[in-house]
């Protein structure tokens, strides 16, 4: 079984186990409401099922599912998939969100994301789902296995339609301010009286207005105004609107709203997972640091561990620079979180990112255990 991080995991899969559950214990379970414990591969979801409501015909209509190793062992997260073309899972490279992977391990407390697109072109009506991912770990005791499996349930109207799908902003430079336009369709017969109310959102960066454009032959058209203000934060900026109308039985329609902000400088990851360490163990991670024009790092500092960190820069200006951070942790177990700097030749202002990992306890091979 996999040795847990958490004191709190260990309890819950020790509670779990019907080996140490003696018959006392099942009588005084059995009078109280039955709560069904997590299994090892289900901790590990940040989602275990979605329920998307009602959505219109071509719209952008996805969630994404955080999956974080919990656990000590490494842990392979492979063959997605899903009972209906209508539920389009993926898994994004952790090392670049925008390209999928057949299968990506995860170290401890290393995350990964699975992404998951209902399709609303090709499909219509009641949907239901289920999306399978298997998990696989190895430890003395050989192969593991779990499949978890989430399911899904949305309605896709086909007298709604979105065009396109998102306000999808594409790549958008940090401070500036962006707008794009979506169509908003409805096409029922009984939608002669039908109107937007309001659009709502959630996040004061993002903000829409929507305009009558066309109301005739049973057909009616707004035009959605949609604008990404200048403070967003650099990374993957995604929000959802909520399009308020009239229709009593249905009123809400949700509209995705992505964008790419990028700052002048990119770190690829902005957080570097190290995962577990061991005392006096070299562990070496890679860290990417790209720019629209070729720039030179001077120098890469770290604010702990002195010696114990190593960074090889080179010289040259370039547009892309490909970083080795060699990490030698010291005998003290526990969390680490290292703050690094990178001075940018003709640059004031240094740009900055973070590690994070745990240095393990050292245990005598005799007495270890899983």
């Amino acid at each position: 079984m996999i040795r847990q991080l958490s004191k709190t995991f260990v309890v819950a899969a020790l509670f779990s186990c019907p080996l140490v559950a003696s018959a006392q214990a099942v009588r005084t379970v059995s009078s109280q409401p039955v709560v069904q414990q997590q299994s090892w591969g289900q901790q590990m979801f940040s989602d275990l099922s979605f329920d998307f409501g009602n959505v219109a015909k071509n719209s952008d209509v996805r969630r994404q599912v955080v999956i974080t190793n919990k656990f000590k062992d490494d842990i392979t997260i492979s063959s997605v998939n899903t009972t209906c073309r209508c539920g389009q899972p993926s898994l994004l490279d952790p090392q670049d969100p925008n390209k999928t992977v057949s299968q990506f391990t995860l170290k401890s407390w290393e995350t990964g994301i699975l992404n998951i697109k209902i399709d609303t072109v090709a499909h219509s009506g009641h949907r239901h789902p289920t999306i399978s991912v298997l998990c696989q770990f190895r430890d003395k005791n050989g192969q593991h296995s779990e499949t978890v499996r989430i399911p899904l349930n949305v309605e896709i109207r086909s007298d709604l339609q979105v065009t396109p799908g998102s306000a999808d902003f594409g790549v958008v430079d940090l401070g500036a301010p962006a707008e794009r336009h979506v169509s908003v369709v409805n096409s029922s017969f009984s939608a002669g009286q039908w109107q937007v109310r309001e659009v709502r959102s959630n996040n004061k960066s993002v903000a829409a207005t929507a305009r009558e454009v066309r109301r005739s032959n049973g057909r009616i058209e707004y035009d959605l105004a949609v604008t990404l203000a200048a403070d967003v934060p650099a990374g993957e900026f995604r929000e959802q609107l909520t399009v308020v109308t009239n229709d009593p039985s249905n009123p809400n329609i949700p509209v995705l709203v992505r964008a790419t902000v990028v700052p002048e400088f990119q770190i690829i990851p902005s957080v570097v997972q190290l995962g577990a360490l061991k005392p006096g163990v070299d562990k070496t991670v890679t860290v990417v640091v790209k720019a629209k024009k070729p720039f030179a790092i001077e120098k890469v500092e770290a604010d702990k561990m002195g010696e114990g960190v190593q960074v090889k820069v080179g010289p040259e200006a370039k547009a892309l620079h490909v970083l080795p951070v060699k990490i030698t942790p010291s005998g003290a177990e526990g969390n680490v979180n290292m703050n690094f700097t990178l001075t940018i030749a003709g640059r004031e202002t240094p740009i900055t990112f973070t590690a994070q990992g745990t240095v393990e306890k050292t245990v005598n091979s005799s007495t270890a255990s899983k």
